[in-house]
């Protein structure tokens, strides 16, 4: 694994010596001694994993499908809904990614059976609880589980490598440099992609995936679009794109309760909504520019009013630009997905974008020319969460309907 020890120890020494609130220091201390067992753990089960299998390694995964785009635009339904498609893809469960060596997932998998058979499933409901215990909060604005598909830009955060650790321990100064993964040494990048790559084929392998294809959905990934496809050239991916004076103040408003319960004060709150709306911005622009330069079969560009309103012609278009066929099982999941879609309509959420430090009118001046050629249309004021069910602008209903069904 290559880990990072010059961000873990900047970590370590801001969490010791910055912002001195007793509860901030507690929860951070907590979870950066989780991260960092987590990593020495992790790190003794993959050199097991490399001893058992000596010089063996399996084939690099081919033609993978990442989806991507800014936070709260809807990659998380996307994900779901093609996760469905077992016959196509595979993806990683939240538990797997927890366990990125082959020899754990073997391990625990043959406990759970171990458990059910002969405990009469006790352990495995004991889980269960625990578990919608210690998410109940999260759920409800990310729903989630330890077998729900899950981003595995997480499996970055063992070797301290990955953006997410903004979110935690939020120094945005000092770990700047995490939010601009391809613009690292290139040493460094193809240390860490490896391991990434190291990871699916595991993997694959677990899920005895054949002629499967990863199915991989993280916001993150934006930042690592050149060295993905350095890493797999013959990736595809599937961009998801929505208003960001929805998506940023959504995100702002979720990882702001984030921030609350770490008891971060006030005025390192408000730096890291700064340079949150700063990296958006940096991430829309930035997934425009690298995307754009692909030819149009490597890249499926989905709105997420689309996406929302008309799911099956969505993914329909989807598999027409990647050359798929949709199978009929995977068609009948389509279909109620559309006719959930028609049924469900919600109220949108709409947030206080200026106390949020989202200027909208800024926004949208910035990311102007972005807007206009992918044919977004911004709201005037506030913002939706990603449950926001409203009818497409004309132009989205003319793409769906052109997507065929």
């Amino acid at each position: 694994m290559p880990f990072d020890l010059t961000t873990w120890w900047t970590i370590t020494r801001l969490v010791l010596t910055e912002d001195a609130r007793p509860k901030r220091l507690a929860v951070q201390l907590v979870l950066l001694s989780l991260l960092t067992a987590w990593a020495a753990f992790t790190s003794v089960w993959l050199w097991l994993d490399r001893w058992m299998e000596g010089s063996h390694e399996s084939p690099p995964p081919r033609a993978p499908v990442f989806i991507v785009g800014n936070a709260r635009s809807g990659t998380t339904m996307l994900h779901r809904l093609l996760c469905e498609d077992t016959s196509r893809f595979f993806h990683f469960q939240a538990w797997e990614i927890s366990c990125p060596s082959l020899m754990q997932k073997r391990a625990l998998r043959a406990l759970a059976h171990f458990g059910e058979r002969w405990l009469f499933g006790a352990p495995n409901r004991l889980i269960r609880r625990i578990e919608q215990w210690a998410l109940g909060t999260v759920d409800r604005r990310h729903a989630t589980g330890l077998t729900a598909p899950e981003e595995d830009e997480f499996l970055l955060l063992a070797p301290f490598a990955s953006p997410v650790l903004n979110v935690l321990f939020p120094f945005t100064r000092q770990l700047g440099h995490l939010e601009r993964f391809d613009a690292w040494p290139r040493a460094r990048r193809q240390a860490v992609m490896a391991y990434y790559r190291r990871c699916v084929q595991r993997q694959a392998q677990f899920v005895d995936a054949q002629q499967r294809v990863l199915l991989s959905k993280n916001p993150a990934f934006v930042l690592k679009l050149r060295s993905l496809l350095e890493t797999f050239p013959d990736a595809r991916f599937v961009y998801l794109v929505r208003d960001p004076t929805q998506t940023l103040p959504s995100l702002l408003d979720m990882l702001s309760e984030v921030w609350a319960d770490l008891d971060l004060s006030p005025q390192r709150i408000a730096d890291s909504r700064k340079a949150l709306v700063d990296g958006g911005i940096h991430s829309y622009e930035y997934a425009h520019a690298v995307l754009r330069t692909l030819p149009p079969s490597q890249v499926a560009t989905v709105r997420f009013d689309d996406l929302i309103t008309h799911p099956r012609q969505t993914v329909q278009q989807i598999y027409d630009t990647f050359g798929m066929t949709v199978c009929p099982r995977f068609d009948a999941t389509l279909v109620a997905a559309d006719l959930q879609a028609r049924d469900t309509r919600s109220e949108p959420r709409t947030y206080d974008a200026q106390a949020l430090g989202v200027d909208l009118e800024d926004l949208t001046r910035r990311l102007a020319p972005i807007i206009e050629e992918v044919g977004l249309h911004p709201m005037d004021s506030g913002s939706s969460d990603s449950r926001d069910h409203r009818a497409p602008p004309p132009r989205a209903r003319r793409t769906a309907a052109s997507a065929g069904a």
